[in-house]
């Protein structure tokens, strides 16, 4: 790829802090590939001296593949998440924590699981709060202290933390947060293990850092020592993921936790055209928190943006999925009709199936998150980590094994005495019905036959073919099948593929089950030349020839929790999102909005979205409003918010809606000049949809 002036200013800039903010559609991923190949080639560093850290795999992939197309040496870098990254550090330093090399990893399941175990009495919703508190402490390296602003009762907390904790340690697990707290808590104890790592990674570049948590931000202080080259690039303006501990400080205060740093702007931009980028400039300029730059191009196309408005979201659907059969949108480019939330999706859905359009949903549940591929997962587990409570109950409660709650309470009570004896050995020694220790004597010959297989560098395909037959679990789904119509057991098959292609030993078995449990993206490629439904948070890294941006609505989108403490940053947050959908569009963009729409079983009027005249240009935007003034006598096209043109005062916007005991609708409307009250049916009243005015 040919480089711009600005982009080979940041591959060949020598300072050893560099931050590079790299907008939507400006080449990060060649900057980032170039500049790694720089390092080697011009600075001398050592290829596999160099750390690239993504946040999903997909991503390290890319960028692996894009660098090795450069220099074939770069092979040797280490191109990883955070949390691959985190889990590699776990299992060559975690025995100083008490870990050993094989732990299990645990995910939000496994998490519930192990706090519906401990408390078993508490309602889901406690579990849930619970759950949502441990990563937020894990993800924000939360002190006690901090944690009391987020709940009620902190010595409950802190004595649930302790139990979990506790438990984790003795099944030899970790979850999520741990992958990143626990090494950084390891760099602050041991100095030496400090020491090796910054000798250790000469280079390290950090890819979309806007989407670093406060732990993850910690941790890359930690292993940057003061000769390492720390490149890291991302958009304060697409960081979207709060909800998932992101935290826009990282990017925001970078040259005052790394001083000397040298900051360059990538604004040039390959996706969209002018008039799209114009849009997204004027919007993300309400943003307050952010360090600016302008995102502009040299594509020629002159097609505007178009504002819809709708009566409500039936005739948004048709309409749009019109547009879509009148210009085969969804079989000659990539198209994607975008929502705020996964309740929009239905009644696309709906009309496509009725009009018989292929689409894709995507982010659909992934394949390692269905209930067979658990199962089969926990049975290689147990295999790998013999004190994992959670892999052990689920095989011995898939199929139903006549093993109840209480028995797996006595071996476990059993495992935690012995200490040193695995959980299927202290099944074995424990008193237990009759039914409940013939399973017991089954699962532990079938466990035995698996170690020798596994010791013989069987195939993990034969591995996991002789778990799922001798433990039943064929028979078990194919029943369910056969049912539900399911297709579980074709699943299984598609696992037993997957294991095709790893390596035979414990080794192999690690990594597979480490690739899964890492995996954070969907397991096939999102973007294809067919109609894609996707939530916008799903778009990030996505982009089409077309996009329906829809829903366009307040309370929709913008959605705010009205009692949040943080509602200035709840709304930049939205904002953001807002920017990431419109630059998702190469060539053509469509906003749309209803006046009405059903949601969560009501009816609802509904306001434009205050972004909608927030990215309004004239020069760069149509209007279109779809028969809704034609079609309304009812006073519904009326509500707060709405601007409106009056022949004698002329435009103003409603303050206040109100029905007089006849039922008759009064206004009452801020005018330039004053405020007046009308009834509506009395007065040549236009609703008018936006005209890019300001607040009175």
């Amino acid at each position: 790829m040919h480089l711009n002036k600005t982009q080979i200013l940041a591959v060949e800039e020598s300072a050893h802090r560099l931050l590079i903010i790299a907008g939507a559609g400006t080449g990060k991923t060649a900057v980032i590939t170039q500049r790694i190949a720089y390092l080697t080639q011009k600075k001398g560093i050592p290829s596999r001296d160099i750390l690239a850290l993504t946040f999903t795999n997909k991503a390290a992939k890319e960028m692996q593949i894009r660098a090795i197309s450069i220099a074939s040496e770069l092979e040797r870098t280490t191109f990883t998440t955070f949390h691959s990254f985190g889990a590699k550090f776990l299992r060559e330093y975690g025995k100083v924590m008490g870990l050993y090399r094989y732990f299990t990893i645990y995910d939000d399941q496994d998490q519930l699981a192990l706090l519906k175990r401990l408390y078993p009495s508490e309602p889901k919703k406690q579990l849930l709060e619970w759950r949502h508190l441990i990563n937020k402490a894990k993800d924000y390296a939360l002190s006690l202290e901090e944690l009391d602003n987020y709940t009620h009762n902190i010595e409950e907390f802190r004595a649930m933390f302790d139990d979990y904790q506790q438990t984790l340690r003795a099944n030899q697990a970790v979850d999520f947060g741990d992958l990143i707290l626990l090494p950084l808590q390891i760099l602050e104890q041991y100095p030496l293990i400090k020491a090796e790592q910054e000798q250790r990674w000469h280079a390290i570049l950090v890819d979309e850092y806007q989407d670093t948590n406060r732990t993850q931000s910690a941790l890359l202080q930690k292993l940057v020592g003061k000769a390492t080259y720390l490149t890291v690039v991302g958009d304060e303006d697409q960081s979207i993921y709060a909800f998932r501990g992101a935290d826009t400080t990282a990017i925001l205060e970078f040259d005052t936790i790394f001083p000397e740093t040298k900051m360059i702007k990538l604004e040039q931009n390959y996706r969209s055209h002018q008039h799209i980028l114009h849009i997204a400039n004027y919007l993300i300029d309400k943003n307050i928190n952010r360090l600016g730059k302008r995102l502009f191009t040299e594509n020629s196309s002159q097609k505007p943006v178009e504002f819809h408005t709708f009566t409500d979201e039936i005739e948004e659907t048709k309409w749009i999925i019109n547009q879509i059969k009148a210009n085969a949108l969804y079989k000659n480019r990539t198209t994607a009709i975008l929502y705020r939330t996964n309740a929009q999706s239905r009644i696309f859905e709906k009309y496509l199936t009725q009009e018989q359009i292929p689409y894709k949903l995507v982010g659909a549940m992934r394949f390692f998150e269905r209930e067979e591929i658990k199962t089969a997962i926990a049975g290689l587990t147990l295999l790998i980590n013999p004190y994992d409570t959670v892999a052990f109950r689920r095989i011995l409660t898939t199929p139903s094994r006549g093993v109840g709650a209480k028995s797996i309470e006595k071996i476990e009570d059993l495992q935690k005495e012995l200490k040193e004896s695995s959980l299927i050995d202290s099944a074995i020694q424990a008193k237990l019905p009759s039914k409940a220790r013939v399973s017991i004597e089954k699962i532990a010959l079938t466990y035995q036959a698996l170690q020798n297989q596994l010791e013989e560098n069987s195939p993990l395909k034969t591995l996991l073919a002789t778990l799922l037959h001798e433990l039943e679990l064929f028979q078990h789904y194919q029943e369910k099948d056969q049912e539900e119509g399911s297709d579980r057991l074709e699943n299984l098959q598609e696992l037993l593929s997957a294991l095709s292609f790893y390596p035979t030993g414990k080794d192999g078995l690690i990594a597979f089950l480490e690739s899964l449990q890492l995996n954070q993206q969907p397991e096939e490629d999102q973007e294809q030349t067919t109609l894609n439904l996707i939530t916008i948070h799903n778009t990030k890294g996505l982009e089409y020839d077309c996009v329906f941006l829809t829903g366009m609505e307040q309370h929709l989108f913008p959605k705010i929790n009205t009692h949040s403490r943080n509602i200035v940053e709840e709304l930049e947050e939205e904002r953001r999102l807002c920017y990431v959908a419109i630059t998702r569009a190469r060539e053509e963009l469509y906003v749309t909005h209803a006046q009405q729409r059903t949601l969560y079983g009501e009816r609802r009027y509904q306001q434009p979205s205050q972004f909608l005249q927030e990215a309004y240009l004239s020069e760069d935007v149509t209007l279109h409003h779809h028969d809704v003034e034609a079609q309304n006598n009812g006073d519904h096209i009326y509500y707060i918010g709405r601007w409106v043109r009056d022949e004698e005062y002329g435009v103003g916007k409603i303050l206040k809606t109100h029905h007089t005991r006849a039922g008759h609708l009064t206004l009452t409307i801020q005018f330039k000049e004053r405020i007046a009250t009308f009834f509506p049916q009395f007065r040549q009243l236009e609703p008018i949809v936006f005209d890019g005015l300001e607040e009175f």
